[in-house]
């Protein structure tokens, strides 16, 4: 899963404010737990590093500061580089924290979890997807496009030729509905789209010759339309097949749903366990059955592009985040379920580091955030809300909020309603900075 993407909205943004007022905010969020508001300390699960004494000091440190209990205190043992493999992410971080967090019975009580410098802050992308699971993929796919080519010449002769269909359809080979074909040559993988799409062009033209015949012709022709749409587009082609044409009773729709479904559910069933090359044909095999040759075919370039170009690394912290997600896809991105449009509550919880260039910038950044609930937040709010017109109702919220924050603080708010970005050195005595438009740039 790669880094998650959290969107605030004003009243999130609202509350965040409470216990996030510190340049910190970037980078440690070292105010996390207040007294007034927000996050209970209770609620805090406090995760360093015990192969760094450093980790190990700060992590408590910043409990006894902010009244972090004891057993809320977890170390893991890690390699202290800011890399880590996935499979090491597994065995040293995810599984001990797992078990450490069920051992002190913290499951239902913790809401975010504070990482210390000394964590490791990259996943690396999966060794374990390899060039050995590519090869599976190519040689099962080279024996569907040799079907596909098949199926064209087959659907072809759809309501041209009428041979005898079997009588038992349901327990007969594709061929045994067609007329002896001559010997289709090997397609080559880069023949695939023009397969696929010239297959899907006889398959419209063998239903259109369907419709216009009638009798026992048009059984005929059905019961090849039947056999073809099983096997190259599954239960799902048949059932839209059965739904589209007359067909004389030879589709029981309410059977096939409960096929396709039980199909769906032991493919569910099979899809975390198939790892290695045996695992995964039986797995494609299996697909066939809901979605077809074709659909089988689409899967596996789909697969096969997302291996060549990995993207199953992630952050520690985005990964921990789903620490109560269940298995989930390792490439790409993850739908959010923190964002106010999805429905509540979720498995999400909340992440959160305190780290910097050294271990003394972290102390100071700890122990500043503790002056500040004392003295009050000093310096300047710089915020963004001018730009793309696109997020036009963002910039709303971020006018809206510059206008809370000039009535309910202290600080001096500058609100920049023009298109070019906070240039360089123009923002002094930055306290905190709300914007979008130059991402990565200026901080």
């Amino acid at each position: 899963m790669a880094t998650m993407w959290f969107a605030i909205m004003r009243n999130e943004m609202f509350k965040l404010m409470t216990y996030f007022a510190l340049p910190a905010l970037l980078l440690g969020l070292a105010g996390l737990v207040r007294a007034d508001g927000g996050l209970k300390a209770s609620e805090v699960l406090v995760v360093a590093n015990s192969a760094d004494a450093e980790s190990v000091v700060l992590a408590k440190y910043y409990a006894k500061v902010r009244n972090i209990p004891s057993k809320n205190i977890i170390f893991i043992r890690s390699s202290k580089g800011s890399e880590i493999s996935r499979e090491d992410y597994n065995s040293e971080i995810r599984d001990p924290l797992v078990r450490a967090i069920e051992d002190a019975r913290l499951k239902a009580t913790i809401r975010c979890i504070c990482l210390i410098r000394g964590v490791p802050i990259r996943v690396a992308p999966s060794a374990s997807l390899d060039k050995e699971i590519i090869q599976t993929y190519e040689i099962v796919d080279l024996d569907n496009l040799k079907l596909i080519a098949r199926a064209i010449t087959f659907a072809s002769t759809v309501g041209v030729k009428f041979p005898q269909t079997p009588a038992k359809a349901d327990k007969a080979e594709l061929a045994d509905f067609f007329e002896p074909q001559k010997r289709t040559p090997s397609p080559h993988p880069r023949d695939a789209e023009r397969l696929t799409a010239e297959f899907a062009k006889q398959l419209k033209l063998a239903e259109t010759r369907t419709r216009q015949l009638r009798g026992g012709n048009q059984t005929i022709a059905f019961a090849q339309l039947r056999a073809l749409q099983m096997d190259l587009l599954g239960m799902e082609g048949l059932i839209s097949l059965c739904k589209r044409l007359p067909h004389d009773g030879m589709c029981d729709i309410r059977d096939l749903s409960k096929r396709l479904d039980a199909a769906r559910a032991q493919i569910a069933k099979m899809l975390p366990d198939a790892k290695d090359s045996s695992q995964l044909v039986s797995l494609l095999y299996l697909m066939k059955k809901p979605v077809g040759v074709v659909g089988v075919h689409a899967h596996i370039r789909s697969m096969i592009d997302a291996l060549a170009n990995d993207t199953t690394d992630a952050s520690v912290d985005s990964e921990l985040a789903m620490l109560w997600a269940g298995k989930y896809p390792l490439d790409k991105w993850q739908k959010n379920g923190m964002y106010w449009r999805e429905p509540k509550p979720n498995s999400l919880l909340m992440t959160a580091r305190l780290d910097g260039p050294s271990s003394a910038v972290v102390m100071r950044m700890i122990k500043d955030s503790l002056a500040v609930e004392t003295t009050g937040l000093a310096g300047r709010a710089y915020i963004d809300a001018g730009g793309m017109a696109r997020a036009k109702q963002y910039d709303k919220n971020f006018r809206e909020l510059a206008n809370f924050m000039a009535k309910e603080s202290r600080l001096t708010v500058r609100l920049d309603r023009e298109d070019a970005v906070f240039g360089p050195n123009s923002c002094p005595d930055a306290s905190l900075y709300v914007g979008w438009y130059s991402r990565g740039k200026y901080v």
